[in-house]
């Protein structure tokens, strides 16, 4: 339960404390006080989104604490999920920094604001008006229903069996797409053929060809060039002559000049080295014979090349093997698809068997629950003064299943004894939603432990003896639960043990908003004006004394 309340710097509020207690506490306050603000600033402390705007002043940080008793609500092990620090007061903080950055807190400790919203869901209910008008939506309808079925483990296994046959039908429509867009697997098969012909093994073949084109094609310079150098070995006095007579000329000397000695050796090294060369020109020579069958064979290799690149937008080899092996591999993909077809049918199968399972027994969860969530909403609106109204719920199926199930979810309500029942949406007033939320809000509080429920304004569209009885509700509540109800009714604000009014005031030329716990002839007063406006009259004054004796 909510223990305490700090403000600062937030909206009209300069800064605010207040502690509050537990059972029902009724909160008034006139049009345009700032009642919202109030539920903006604990919606803030709960995880909801920040704005900038929300600071009073935008120079100054904006600070909202909401302290919270955990004490027998189970919620350590949320706690410890989240890694979170848990104490039984806890507190949650929010800071808007004037840079416009947000930040949490859980007990001193920074925390996401997503972890803080799930521990606020486990703590706060705060009901709004537009949470009345969703009574209307069908969508709201099955979620309401489901919460009192109590199936989220169905829920979740529904939709982790909806995931695998969608997964699965995803699979098969590829695979049947790939059967007949086309890709004209006859012409594939022409290709790979091609490609397969082409002997196209080494990446770097067309890199060999051309230095062997080059030689081919300039064969006759070769020859010559290798003639003339072999004249030079072969001339009188030729370079090898010409080394030998070197290396004896020096022989001498070398004897008693290890100078000399060491260019001897060179030139016998360079002798060693020369006659290699020569050997290896004679062998060049016999072989450089100009062979045009071979340069045709060539030119007709580089040809294929360039017109399998060219057909293939490749830029070399490398390129065109790896298409050949795309081609290949999706040939064979192509010609095992017929049993690719019938697995993928199968897992499909089975998804749908296991799909209409799990939505059978989701569906199951919500029929055997709504009778008894029927006959509880016809006895509290009957606490409500509607004793002939009746609200039927009836599910119906979906040729295609969502998130949600198979099921759509319909409402009939029927106010008056022979009116047949008609859809919700068309026939309830908003006094008559505003009873149905309630009901269901209290059966919602009965069977979750919750220890917080916020009611802004759930009195809408009711007077007189309905509001005493709707006071009696949030009264009967109280006892289980901690109770708010911002509420414009004075039966409903007589009938909270606490009461706290919302005031707008001008302090030093600034407007501010501020909210405090009233005294017992302060709530006099306040009811009083409630009854009859800003001149209260003896009879307003009586009027709410009664009502708080009765109380």
């Amino acid at each position: 339960m909510i223990t305490h309340l700090h403000i600062r710097n937030y909206a009209l509020i300069q800064e605010l404390d207040i502690d509050f207690s537990s059972g029902f506490s009724g909160i008034t306050g006139e049009t345009g006080a700032g009642k919202s603000i109030l539920l903006g600033a604990m919606g803030l402390a709960l995880g909801e989104r920040a704005d900038l705007k929300s600071a009073l002043d935008p120079e100054k940080k904006c600070v909202v604490e909401l302290s919270v008793r955990l004490t027998n609500y189970g919620l350590k092990p949320l706690f410890d999920e989240l890694e979170l620090d848990y104490a039984d007061d806890t507190i949650l903080r929010r800071e808007i920094l004037p840079s416009g950055k947000s930040r949490a807190f859980v007990n001193d400790t920074p925390a996401k604001v997503s972890d803080m919203n799930q521990v606020a869901q486990r703590l706060i209910d705060i009901h709004s008006q537009n949470d009345t008008l969703l009574l209307r939506d069908s969508q709201f309808q099955l979620v309401l229903v489901d919460h009192f079925a109590e199936n989220k483990q169905v829920k979740q296994e529904f939709r982790e069996s909806l995931a695998q046959w969608r997964s699965a039908s995803r699979d098969l429509d590829e695979i049947q797409k790939e059967l007949t867009s086309g890709q004209d697997m006859d012409y594939q098969r022409f290709l790979l053929e091609e490609l397969v012909a082409a002997r196209l093994e080494d990446p770097n073949e067309e890199d060999v060809i051309e230095e062997e084109l080059k030689r081919l094609q300039h064969a006759e310079e070769v020859t010559e060039s290798l003639g003339a150098a072999d004249q030079v070995f072969s001339m009188e006095a030729g370079l090898s002559d010409l080394l030998d007579q070197l290396r004896q000329t020096l022989a001498s000397a070398a004897k008693y000049d290890s100078r000399v000695s060491q260019l001897q050796e060179r030139v016998e090294s360079s002798q060693i080295e020369l006659d290699d060369i020569r050997s290896e020109l004679e062998q060049l020579a016999s072989g450089s014979d100009f062979e045009p069958g071979r340069l045709k064979e060539l030119d007709d290799r580089m040809s294929e090349f360039q017109h399998l690149k060219s057909k293939h937008r490749a830029t070399g080899i490398s390129e065109l093997i790896e298409i050949r092996n795309q081609i290949a591999s999706q040939l064979e993909r192509f010609e095992n698809m017929e049993q690719s077809i019938a697995d993928a049918e199968e897992k499909v199968r089975t998804a749908q068997e296991s799909l209409h399972s799990k939505g059978h027994a989701l569906s199951k969860s919500r029929a055997d629950v709504m009778p008894k969530i029927e006959a509880k909403i016809q006895g509290l609106l009957t606490k409500l003064n509607m004793p002939d109204a009746r609200i039927f719920m009836e599910l119906s199926s979906k040729d295609s299943p969502s998130a949600s199930g198979y099921d759509e979810m319909n409402w009939s309500f029927s106010a008056n004894q022979g009116r047949s029942p008609q859809p919700l949406h068309k026939v309830a007033s908003g006094g008559e939603l505003s009873r149905v939320m309630l009901a269901l809000k209290a059966i919602m509080s009965a069977s979750r432990s919750l220890p917080t429920i916020i009611f802004d304004e759930i009195d809408t569209g009711i007077s007189g003896e309905t509001a005493r009885r709707v006071a009696d509700i949030l009264k009967d509540m109280g006892t289980q639960m901690q109770v708010f109800a911002i509420t414009h009714l004075p039966q409903i604000a007589a009938a909270s043990a606490q009461h706290y009014k919302v005031e707008k005031k001008v302090v030093e030329g600034r407007t501010e908003t501020n909210i405090g716990q009233l005294s017992q002839n302060e709530r006099v007063d306040e009811i009083s004006r409630m009854i009859s406006g800003d001149s209260i009259s003896d009879a307003a004054r009586a009027n709410a004394e009664e009502l708080l004796s009765s109380e």
